[in-house]
């Protein structure tokens, strides 16, 4: 499950130059993609198919400022008459420690768009991905993000308020909750790691699918049965007695921009149909008045003439 792909593709890697974020906190190349302020060093434009980025200092800011590093160079390629593609990764996070990657979107042909390798106590915050983002290491958060997840190694890392859509876990006690799972395979599981924060848990989109019959506690938009993770067949079968439970899984996504849960919108009580209103029946009654009232109008007629 987790092979390097890189190593094991047989498509010749191509890649892209990189800009390096030096251990001294120069830049190289200068381009001009990266402007540094002190320990900031900020994104000035879209990088396009031109530059993947490499950090190699610690204790820095790396702010995409809301633009886009897409290594994702389309099309097939060669190299010696042997079929070739750009394979690189859009950051990586080369063995630093406490930098912060924020505010930027990655697109790459790797199924790993950031790598945070051999670093701990980093944060990955405000990040859109195509691909999985790649953790060696430990005490690292990611959050407010749209990503895949892939831990290969490294505990105690932390990953909350996100939307997932891919999930790779082989490291144990790590802590996830408060994110929003929209799997659309089994995750790859080698590890027990943690899925609540001892009372919220995450919301995972096939639940109420899986436990048609869980019902919400109270009014906590918690579900009343915990949900217990499927795995993929190989990781299942090579560590069989790996238990991965969301003790307190939610029943409505998490409201991430507000940090809230999202209470369920119980079902309107059916209002009953008004009786239909009886037109024929009050047109015959009418009739019948308006009949019975002449008749009375002429018997009086008839009887006061008779007195007078």
């Amino acid at each position: 499950m987790f092979v390097d792909y890189a190593n094991a593709n047989p498509i010749a890697p191509l890649h892209l130059p990189e800009i390096i974020i030096n251990r001294n906190g120069t830049v190289t190349p200068e381009t001009g993609y990266i402007q540094r302020t002190g320990k900031i060093y900020t994104l000035t434009a879209n990088i396009t198919q031109e530059y993947s980025v490499q950090i190699e200092r610690s204790n820095i800011v790396f702010d995409g400022a809301g633009h886009t590093i897409d290594v994702a160079v389309p099309g097939a390629f060669s190299i010696d008459g042997y079929p070739a593609m750009y394979s690189d990764v859009g950051i990586t996070l080369a063995g630093v420690n406490n930098v912060i990657v924020k505010n930027v979107s990655v697109s790459s042909n790797n199924i790993y768009t950031i790598y945070l390798h051999g670093g701990s106590s980093c944060q990955i915050i405000g990040v859109t991905t195509n691909q999985l983002v790649r953790i060696s290491g430990s005490f690292n958060i990611i959050t407010e993000s749209n990503v895949g997840i892939a831990i290969f190694d490294g505990s105690s890392n932390l990953i909350t308020l996100s939307n997932i859509s891919d999930l790779m876990v082989g490291g144990p006690s790590n802590r996830f909750f408060k994110n929003n799972f929209y799997l659309t395979d089994y995750p790859g599981l080698s590890a027990e790691n943690f899925w609540d924060n001892a009372s919220v848990g995450n919301y995972w989109s096939n639940y109420t699918i899986k436990y048609p019959n869980a019902s919400e506690i109270g009014n906590t938009g918690i579900g009343d049965t915990p949900y217990v993770i499927e795995r993929e067949w190989y990781t299942t079968i090579k560590y069989p007695d790996v238990k991965n439970v969301d003790n307190y899984p939610l029943m409505c996504p998490y409201d991430i921009e507000n940090d809230a849960i999202v209470f369920p919108i119980p079902e309107p009580t059916p209002t009953p149909e008004p009786e239909p209103f009886p037109t024929t029946l009050v047109v015959a009654a009418a009739v019948t008045a308006a009949v019975f009232g002449i008749g009375l109008l002429i018997n009086f007629k008839k009887h006061k003439g008779r007195c007078s």
